[in-house]
């Protein structure tokens, strides 16, 4: 809890120029949308979807964080045989396959307990959280 209330004390200190300079930054990294930040939205799979915060979509913004500033490209394509049976190369969640997988290699996600990621699912902040500590190896 000390640690993100140092986090905060950071970003409410931060200059109007240092915001800039990082939302510059971050949109030219392939993290974010290629069209825009939109720091406002919500998270939402890249116009494949109807708007809904899931999990799909933060499986992308991880692993796209993971492998910057490389890109998409970096990503290695997922095994023939899924991780998970319902985000396949195949289905409509094919879009982020690759970096589910990606994730899931790297344990930043087992899942659900019945075997699904369920991308569908609300991407709620504490799983957010989670992604990111598991990602970055930071003590949850």
């Amino acid at each position: 809890m000390q640690r993100l209330h140092r986090v905060e004390q950071v970003i409410e200190q931060a200059s109007e120029e240092q915001v800039q300079r990082h939302l510059l930054f971050l949109s030219k990294d392939p993290v974010v949308s290629k069209n825009s930040f939109a720091p406002q939205s919500t998270l939402t799979a890249v116009s494949q979807t109807p708007d809904n915060d899931h999990r799909g979509q933060m499986a992308v913004f991880i692993a796209r964080a993971l492998v910057a500033p490389e890109g998409d490209a970096a990503i290695p394509e997922g095994p023939l045989e899924p991780t998970f049976p319902d985000v396949t190369s195949d289905n409509e969640w094919s879009w982020c396959y690759d970096h589910v997988e990606f994730i899931a290699e790297k344990s930043v996600t087992q899942g659900y307990f019945d075997g699904l990621y369920h991308p569908e699912y609300t991407c709620t902040r504490d799983q957010m959280a989670v992604y990111i500590c598991r990602a970055f190896e930071l003590p949850m």
